[in-house]
């Protein structure tokens, strides 16, 4: 996004806008800002635009982000419509009936005809398939959990077939697309519009816009074990519903995320497997090595209250009279937090959120006890076989996780508003067991079959699991690993 679109582009908005304006149609990135702007008015973010829709009754498009829009909607808005504004970088755009055929400079009338040629072009010949998988994510934005979930899917892929796998941002992913066979959509709540109670139209762009733009392209989609965040607009359940639909492959990360999918989204060929992080062992982590003990307790916060900051440096110097306390950064986004706790208790600093994946079972097989507010902080420590506390509000990706397929954690599970003593929460530790882990571990390893099963099409996608599991054992496996690549969004 061009500097300064956020406010230059509704500034010429505001500017234009009349009193029966009702519906403004502007860029994903610029929702939340207008829907904040202009409460009185419908402001519709382009994942909202459908086919056969009525005309807004006035649209911003921005040039350089027309390929977030679909391609029978760009060209509709661009038949029906006429310009009040025009610039290098943006289109104002009326139906045409409002706005008088004089009135329009020829050379916004010239600009409209270009832009109009490019979206009714036919699309170019798919490419012969050159074996690539793309795999897009909240990849490389400073989350580890999102980061593990990324790579595990590009395993995925590559054990499904694929000789090249390259693992994107969404903003890449946008221009990779076209030179992949199979575009994948993985990582955590990547199904979501709303964050901490803000709407976050861009998000949907990121996720089913791309969806939606692979599968104009011509390109095979698929969803890889991902998790459901808050989803309440109409319009992004609607793009939701619309691109995952037509993936070849869906599934999901826990039972909640299933019901979500299928009975509201209505896509019917959902299945249920488990977040692709459980993956990272075998798969992605280096063979476990035997250690003399486990030293280390290691503390993942989350969160800004003060309150909840107290408690966790009460815990933090609570557990650090026994053994050497580490506070793990897992996102960029508790940086602030992580900091302010190592400093009151002196506890040690360990931001994985830039070191990446492959730090963390060093970190993570060294400790004996886990105390985690992050579902991933979870996730790490079960693989690692570590003792846990799960601190987790009551519909949280964690509660969820444990409620569903950990009722070895059950009793351990604290609420981050009702966290007792410091003494209390540690007599609340407990082991989890091991055959519960596997039983998740064991529904991501069969992704791989699924994905390969799906890439052959819906006949292939009736097929029982029993004789695809068959199909692979009889296959020889490729000696070496495909290449993984790496294209980071800016």
């Amino acid at each position: 996004m061009k500097p300064g679109l956020r406010t230059v582009g509704l500034d010429r908005v505001a500017a234009a806008m009349l009193p029966e304006d009702a519906v403004i149609a502007v860029p994903d990135c610029l929702g939340a800002a207008a829907m904040a702007r202009w409460p009185d008015r419908r402001v519709l973010p382009h994942h909202g635009l459908l086919p056969g829709m009525p005309l807004p009754d006035l649209t911003l498009l921005h040039k350089d982000l027309l390929d977030r829009l679909s391609r029978p909607v760009l060209a509709a808005l661009l038949r029906g419509c006429r310009p009040v504004l025009a610039t290098e970088d943006i289109l104002l755009l009326r139906p045409a009936l409002r706005v008088a055929a004089g009135a329009v400079p020829p050379s916004w009338q010239a600009e409209m005809a270009r832009l109009r040629e490019r979206a009714e072009l036919p699309l170019l010949p798919r490419p012969e398939p050159s074996g690539t998988a793309l795999i897009v994510a909240a990849y490389g934005e400073g989350d580890v959990g999102e980061d593990a979930a990324t790579v595990v899917a590009g395993r995925i892929a590559a054990k499904a077939g694929f000789a090249r796998v390259v693992l994107a941002g969404p903003e890449a992913g946008f221009d990779l697309a076209r030179r992949a066979d199979l575009v994948v959509l993985a990582g955590g709540e990547a199904l979501r519009d709303t964050e901490d109670g803000q709407p976050r139209p861009e998000h949907v762009s990121d996720t089913a816009g791309l969806l939606r733009h692979a599968q104009e392209l011509g390109r095979v989609t698929a969803a890889l074990g991902v998790g459901v965040g808050t989803l309440r607009s109409a319009d992004g359940m609607a793009a939701y519903a619309q691109a995952l639909g037509r993936c070849r492959h869906v599934s999901v990360r826990d039972p909640g995320a299933l019901r979500l999918v299928r009975e509201e989204l209505g896509v019917g060929q959902a299945r249920l497997a488990a977040d692709a992080g459980f993956g990272l062992d075998p798969w992605v982590w280096p063979a476990a090595v035997p250690e003399a003990g486990r030293p280390l307790a290691l503390v993942v916060p989350r969160g800004p209250d003060g309150e909840a900051e107290a408690g966790w440096a009460g815990l933090i110097r609570a557990l650090g009279r026994s053994q050497e306390v580490v506070v793990v950064q897992h996102a960029r986004r508790d940086r602030a937090l992580c900091e302010r706790l190592a400093a009151l208790t002196g506890a040690r600093l360990e931001a994985l959120a830039e070191h990446g994946v492959m730090r963390a079972p060093a970190l993570y097989r060294r400790a004996g006890t886990v105390v985690t507010a992050d579902h991933h902080g979870l996730l790490f420590g079960l693989l690692a076989g570590c003792r846990l506390l799960p601190v987790a509000a009551e519909g949280g990706p964690q509660a969820r996780l444990i409620r569903w397929a950990l009722p070895s954690l059950r009793p351990a599970l604290m609420s981050p508003d009702r966290i007792p003593e410091a003494e209390a929460l540690l007599a609340a530790v407990a082991q989890p067991d091991p055959a519960e882990v596997a039983a998740l571990q064991g529904r991501v390893m069969e992704l791989p079959a699924q994905l390969a099963a799906a890439m052959l099409g819906p006949r292939a996608l009736r097929t029982t699991m029993d004789s695809i599991r068959a199909a692979l054992a009889a296959r020889p496996e490729a000696e070496e690993e495909p290449a993984m690549e790496a294209a980071l969004a800016a």
